[in-house]
């Protein structure tokens, strides 16, 4: 397009906190200058992740797209906010975080694993503004229940997540973007426990609103990418129950649950193409953060969506 960009966060790059009511947001924007209507690529990251962790992403897509990025209040560089960290709560930020910021629509959502529960509720909220979306290796209104997550995480005590997944040998991050990521400031535990706590409310409030019957983005792309996070779980499981970890039982229920999460995985993320008419889906073979490994898969899905002309 011809026209020129209409705000400082559709040119050049840009990081700084924006006044968001009473709470201020990190927000970074960056790649190619964006003119009125183009397309902006909106980053949600996962349960407890910050902006950063999709610095690699950013810099796949910046060749081709405006991208940004932003930390939820009590993650990365934003303040903790006193409101419940509920999905819905959280879309509502983003709404308000790119009004203060003056991007203006049309949008592309990119999600990661929980985001991609506010990337939904988000599209709830502003289903006009919505240009497509990527979905990557998101949860979904029928992910499994906490039990499950709280077992893993019992048999993780003490075990290097990043080094048993393979994601600190195979990494696309500079050395002080992996350190950073590595070592979040404390607060951010916080935070992502305040998440975790409404996680399967989330879930429920999502599967009312019965998105995938309703086709709730029409006939707007969708790019759906899978991981493989049956294996990062085994991985994990495999070394938990070499430090000892867990009770008998607890390694009853959680392995039994394992032997078919591959199955159940699959189902989920191809269900989520009942949400458009126009979907192409896609599985790679990273664990469940692509976004660490593969970096240039995520981008692809962006350039498919951005591809398809309304």
């Amino acid at each position: 397009m011809s026209q020129s960009p209409t705000t400082k966060w559709d040119t050049g790059e840009v990081s700084e906190l924006v006044s968001v009511g009473t709470q201020k947001i990190f927000l970074t924007a960056s790649g190619r200058s964006r003119a009125a209507g183009d397309p902006a690529v909106i980053i949600v990251a996962g349960l407890g992740d910050s902006g950063l962790g999709w610095a690699a992403v950013a810099r796949e897509v910046a060749p081709f797209a405006r991208i940004y990025r932003f930390d939820r209040p009590g993650l990365g560089r934003s303040p903790p906010s006193t409101q419940p960290r509920a999905a819905d709560v959280m879309a509502t930020e983003l709404s308000d975080l790119l009004q203060a910021a003056g991007i203006e629509p049309p949008y592309v959502v990119v999600a990661h694993s929980y985001g991609g529960i506010i990337a939904r509720e988000f599209l709830a909220l502003r289903p006009n503004d919505v240009w497509g979306m990527v979905l990557v290796d998101t949860n979904t209104e029928n992910s499994p229940q906490a039990l499950y997550t709280e077992l893993l995480n019992t048999m993780m005590d003490g075990v290097d997540y990043y080094a048993v997944a393979g994601y600190e040998a195979n990494h696309r991050f500079t050395a002080e973007e992996w350190a950073e990521i590595k070592n979040p400031v404390s607060e951010d535990a916080a935070t992502a426990g305040a998440e975790a706590k409404l996680a399967e409310s989330g879930y429920a409030k999502l599967g009312e609103k019965r998105q995938y019957d309703t086709q709730a983005l029409g006939d707007k792309p969708l790019s759906v990418i899978k991981g493989q996070t049956g294996r990062d779980c085994r991985k994990l499981y495999d070394a938990g129950l070499a430090r000892g970890n867990g009770t008998e039982e607890q390694r009853r229920v959680l392995l039994r649950f394992l032997e078919g999460m591959d199955d159940a995985d699959s189902k989920n993320q191809q269900e989520q193409l009942r949400l458009s008419s126009l979907t192409e889906f896609g599985e790679c073979d990273s664990g469940h953060n692509i976004q660490i490994t593969e970096p240039d898969v995520i981008a692809a899905g962006v350039q498919w969506v951005l591809s398809q002309q309304p």
